[in-house]
């Protein structure tokens, strides 16, 4: 996973950061229906998913900085774990468990390690 730029967003007329995610197209049906309950400092927060809904968006509940970045972190780490423990991995035409591990071939192996023009 790639890192991501922890920024919480923060709406004209108000002081309080609020946390914004995309909910992925590919994952978006599988969304529908399912409450998300995010840790929140100390707390939690209940996020139910809609057909309408869009993007995920609560409020920070801190109008301190380093306290709203520290908590978007922790509520964006939870929301990918969430997306891609949801998202499914086709592997021959099924879903696999996330925690399966990947068959790799030796030639693609090769292949991706920029090793097969020299191996043959």
């Amino acid at each position: 996973m790639r890192f991501q730029l922890v920024r919480p967003v923060v709406s004209k007329g108000s002081f309080i950061p609020r946390f914004v995610k995309r909910i992925p197209s590919d994952i978006k049906d599988r969304m529908v229906g399912r409450t998300l309950v995010i840790p929140l400092g100390k707390g939690t927060v209940a996020f139910r998913v809609t057909a309408s809904t869009q993007s995920i968006r609560f409020s920070l509940g801190t109008a301190d900085p380093s306290q709203a970045r520290i908590r978007q972190a922790e509520a964006v780490t939870y929301v990918e774990q969430y997306f891609s423990a949801v998202r499914p991995a086709a592997r021959h035409g099924r879903e696999r468990d996330a925690g399966t591990p990947v068959e790799l071939r030796i030639g693609s192996l090769a292949n991706a390690c920029g090793f097969r023009s020299w191996a043959r």
